[in-house]
């Protein structure tokens, strides 16, 4: 389950593939990692990633194609469901 968000402030590009990501985690500062920054393995996303937003100019063709493309309903399990219930609580 989906339980917190980060934000990608850096990556570590070599022959054109990025190897490391240096995110914020939305746990804050006090919490955990490095002043809230951690550096992670790209491999980690390709596991773990649920999804991602970002502007339109940093997508590939083949991904703006995927923009005008009928949406995917998700089952009721959808992680973001259960994200999108616990933020409605806070």
């Amino acid at each position: 389950m989906m339980t917190h968000a980060m934000l990608f402030t850096g990556v570590d590009v070599i022959d054109g593939a990025p190897r490391r990501w240096r995110v914020e985690n939305s746990w804050g500062a006090k919490k955990s990692g490095e002043e809230g920054f951690y550096t992670m393995n790209d491999s980690w996303y390709d596991e773990h990633m649920f999804e991602i937003a970002a502007p339109t100019d940093y997508l590939t063709e083949k991904m703006k194609e995927g923009l005008n493309s009928t949406p995917v309903v998700l089952p009721a399990w959808d992680p973001m469901g259960s994200l999108a219930k616990d933020e409605a609580a806070l």
